[in-house]
């Protein structure tokens, strides 16, 4: 049975193959391509069927056979904008930040966090409970083991993955500090507004700001902070 998604997601566009889990919970404009399968049970001998769900923002693209499964302890989730490419899959408990790029048949194993901005390539693999760095580039083929500890905007390629340089493409966003500049780390999830550390690029320094999230400028793109204070 072809299940009809409009109702249950509204402001979405879901190809009618897709198959979706019911502990899936999404915001808006994101787009599900053919036979992808979001939410179904993690991969897990000891704890098979457990279900916590998966939680999906805004304006994601899952262009097509993409696998995403639920969470055994938490809820899989996926940051906003995200772009997965066909035949990826994210494990179970794995966290995606905002405008990370996931490509063709790439590997993310369960209970990875892959920071904002990063860009997993063709055919990578990345070892389970690993921590990709922001705006982190691997390469295609890439595999990142444990033993390999990723920093802020720089290349991994590679079996074993290992540092390449400085990734030149990392994107940078405007905020409402003044004359500061940084990378889009404090986006977590749709909807998540509380106190963040915001990492301010500063000529050649990295400075971090503790202050409170707001959102983000529609228009500008612009990120909104607010000081604690």
């Amino acid at each position: 049975m072809i299940e009809d998604y409009e109702q249950r997601f509204p402001g979405n566009d879901i190809h009618p193959t897709a198959v979706i889990g019911p502990n899936v919970t999404m915001g808006t404009g994101n787009y599900i391509g053919p036979y992808c399968v979001i939410g179904m049970p993690g991969e897990h001998r000891e704890k098979w069927g457990e279900d916590k769900g998966v939680l999906i923002g805004d304006r994601c693209k899952f262009t097509g056979h993409v696998t995403i499964d639920a969470g055994i302890e938490g809820r899989t989730m996926i940051g906003d904008n995200a772009f997965i490419m066909k035949h990826a899959h994210v494990g179970h408990d794995v966290v995606i930040y905002p405008n990370v790029t996931i490509s063709c048949g790439a590997k993310i194993g369960g209970h990875t966090i892959v920071q904002v901005g990063a860009n997993i390539g063709l055919n990578a693999v990345i070892h389970q409970k690993h921590s990709i760095a922001a705006n982190v580039m691997i390469a295609m083929g890439a595999v990142v083991t444990l033993k390999c500890q990723t920093r802020e905007e720089y290349m991994y390629a590679g079996n074993p993955a290992v540092e390449k340089g400085r990734n030149k493409k990392a994107p940078f966003y405007k905020t409402n500090l003044p004359g500061s500049y940084q990378t889009e780390n404090v986006k977590s999830f749709p909807h998540v507004i509380g106190p963040v550390d915001v990492r301010i690029r500063c000529g050649d320094r990295t400075l971090i700001y503790s202050g409170i999230f707001q959102d983000v400028d529609e228009h500008t793109k612009n990120l909104i902070v607010k000081s604690k204070s």
